[in-house]
């Protein structure tokens, strides 16, 4: 999907932690020989894409801001 260039987002949260782990590093080593981007949402979530695709950490950042702010 990510050398389709479409945005792949990877919730592992009902994977145990070790197939989670193979699944992240297998996603991960192609998106990156693709140029692509990966990058962790949460501790279970994983975002993938193109290169052709811009990742602003800053915006994931915002985000947890505003949660945390709303409380």
């Amino acid at each position: 999907m990510v050398r389709r260039n479409q945005i792949v987002l990877i919730n592992c949260s009902a994977l145990e932690i070790q197939q989670a782990q193979r699944l992240f590093d297998m996603v991960s080593g192609g998106v990156l020989a693709l140029n692509g981007q990966v990058c962790q949402i949460s501790p279970q979530v994983v975002l993938a894409c193109s290169a052709l695709t811009s990742l602003h950490h800053e915006a994931a950042d915002l985000s947890r801001l505003s949660r945390h702010q709303s409380r």
